[in-house]
């Protein structure tokens, strides 16, 4: 699943995005046109820009296909291994090592489709890192400069600037984004946890491959809802402080 993320999204839009080629290209693409849409203040995107974005969203949208089919194919997997541990007569240890290596690739590919719908929802923002770090180039970090400086005047409303205001609600809708889909699915996670748990207490001593079963899957389950409480706790911090999420994510220009 790791290797289809870049070669079937670049496969499938190289025809339509051909300027595209390769993560330099975009790094370029986005350097050009940052810069104008500073310097020009335009209360929409420059074509360029706006042909980019779209891109990055189509771009995200396909891993976003690709994780929910990864998820439900080692779902589907870690279940068929889960049983064949459960019935298992013999190397029940080699069918208990697979299903839980598929239970924990599951929950990570659950982790990467948020980051990737979240992606998807916001392709401006999830752009931005792709800002080339060091660059030589003035205009563009002379354009990131003022930004970060007006995102940091408390005194200076954004609304002074249509392209900061802008930014600032596409920051903002980002990371409520992030928050809204962790949140959901750390309810889920730890709802799963606890009836799995709970689950084991019903069970009897005798039955310890059950038992098996519901603790190394609560394990898996309790830890990814963690995972996706810090996604909640930073989602909602940096929605609520779009100036300083903003300045984080130029940070690196």
């Amino acid at each position: 699943m790791v290797g289809t993320f870049n070669v079937i999204p670049a496969a499938l839009l190289s025809g339509s995005y051909p300027w595209y080629s390769d993560y330099a290209a975009i790094q370029t693409a986005l350097a050009g046109a940052l810069s104008p849409l500073w310097r020009e203040q335009a209360s929409s995107l420059p074509p360029e820009l706006a042909r980019l974005v779209r891109f990055f969203l189509l771009w995200h949208a396909i891993k976003v296909v690709i994780c929910i089919a990864g998820v439900s194919v080692f779902t589907a997997l870690g279940v068929a291994l889960w049983r064949r541990y459960l019935d298992a007569t013999h190397r029940a240890a080699f069918w208990r090592c697979g299903a839980t290596v598929a239970t924990i690739v599951a929950a990570l590919a659950t982790v990467v489709l948020v980051l990737n719908v979240q992606a998807t929802a916001v392709p401006l923002v999830a752009l931005l890192p792709a800002l080339p770090a060091g660059s030589q180039d003035h205009d563009l970090t002379g354009a990131v400069t003022e930004i970060r400086a007006a995102a940091s005047d408390r005194s200076n409303p954004s609304g002074a600037s249509p392209v900061l205001s802008l930014l600032l609600r596409q920051v903002e809708r980002y990371y409520w984004v992030l928050a809204s889909l962790s949140a959901v699915l750390a309810l889920a996670m730890a709802s799963a946890s606890i009836l799995l748990w709970r689950r084991r207490g019903a069970t009897t001593v005798e039955a310890s491959r059950s038992r098996s079963v519901c603790s190394t899957v609560g394990v898996v389950t309790a830890l990814t809802a963690c995972v996706f409480l810090v996604g909640v706790a930073v989602g909602v911090i940096s929605a609520l402080q779009p100036p300083d999420s903003l300045v984080g994510l130029l940070a690196g220009v």
